[in-house]
């Protein structure tokens, strides 16, 4: 099973929280740069290897939860 955060969820351009914990998530789009008023992102306890460098974008981002995920050294 392969999962990835739709594309649909990075449209929503005023969200400031999400969290999608716990749901063998192996993905994050580079779209994750539009959610530009993002304060809060927990994407712990999944399956992602990487965050993509496009969440600099993401210049409201406060709070960032990616533990229990096998993330890569780059």
């Amino acid at each position: 099973c392969f999962l990835i955060v739709t594309s649909g969820v990075y449209r929503l351009t005023q969200l400031r929280r999400l969290t999608f914990s716990d749901n063998e998530i192996q993905r994050i789009l580079p779209e994750i740069g539009q959610l530009v008023n993002l304060e809060e992102l927990d994407c712990s306890r999944n399956d992602i290897a990487d965050i993509p460098d496009n969440i600099r974008h993401c210049r409201a981002l406060q709070f960032l939860d990616c533990s229990g995920n096998p993330l890569a050294n780059k």
